[in-house]
């Protein structure tokens, strides 16, 4: 995961840990630790892992994900072909204690798995752990066939957005006011006190993971990094218009705006 902050700026590396598709998820945490150290020694910034519960097999992943139309009839005794795959939360807490200078990222969580309140505490918790060097990604979330399976809910898209531009305001809330309240159309607080707060300061930074318009536009106002898909640079540049004009009407200025692929 190359991850630049801004177009002045030398590039950070680092390395995901998990992915959704076979071939690229460590599934043994003796061998993520090891991983993990050796990106330490060798001058890596950043460590990721991802926020998806069904690993797929290549052959199978476009298919299975439902991404192509199509549905597989399977017996009720059939297994899905899959992989092995931890939990990301639970192994970058682990992690937290195994490494002392990576920073740790989730690249991303779904907002639909987890209230972003309690969301907000775990990641607290996260920071104070690691001594503050948590990076929070989170997005949308896209894979229907994971929601079905594990029987969460699975909102329209425009909502699933919507929701996710509601929980940065929610997560910072609760990470930066002494008695947090917030009234809105998915999620409330009421004195939702976050106590110890995050290590970093003002907050962990915030990273929004999606490539459509109104998800990057609300990165540009509630974040602090956006994150991209195998976007060539050719990509980005063409976004970059785009970007600014975004970040501009969020009144922040375009630099501050950091990017990662």
């Amino acid at each position: 995961m190359p991850e630049q902050e801004n177009t002045n700026s030398e590039p950070h590396f680092g390395l995901i840990l998990a992915l959704t598709i076979n071939g690229l998820a460590i599934s043994d945490y003796p061998d993520m630790v090891r991983v993990a150290q050796s990106a330490e020694r060798y001058g890596f910034d950043s460590i990721w892992t991802c926020d998806h519960f069904l690993t797929l097999s290549p052959d199978d992943y476009v298919r299975d994900a439902g991404i192509d139309g199509t549905d597989i009839a399977r017996d009720a005794d059939q297994r899905p072909r899959s992989m092995p795959l931890l939990e990301g939360w639970t192994v970058l807490a682990a992690l937290a204690r195994d490494t002392t200078t990576l920073r740790l990222g989730t690249s991303v969580l779904c907002n639909s798995y987890r209230y972003p309140s309690v969301l907000a505490k775990m990641a607290a918790t996260l920071d104070v752990i690691s001594e503050g060097r948590l990076e929070l990604g989170i997005g949308a979330g896209w894979f229907q066939k994971e929601f079905q399976a594990y029987g969460i809910p699975f909102p329209s898209v425009g909502d699933r957005v919507t929701a996710l531009g509601e929980a940065l305001d929610v997560i910072k809330a609760v990470w930066t006011q002494n008695n947090p309240t917030h009234t809105g159309r998915f999620y409330t607080l009421d004195g939702a006190v976050c106590d110890p707060p995050p290590r970093q300061r003002p907050h962990p930074p915030l990273w929004v993971g999606g490539e459509g318009d109104r998800v990057q536009r609300i990165a540009a106002r509630s974040a602090q990094g956006l994150n991209v898909r195998w976007w060539s640079p050719e990509q980005l540049r063409s976004r970059r218009e785009f970007l600014q004009q975004a970040c501009s009407a969020a009144g922040r200025d375009p630099a501050t705006l950091r990017m990662s692929v």
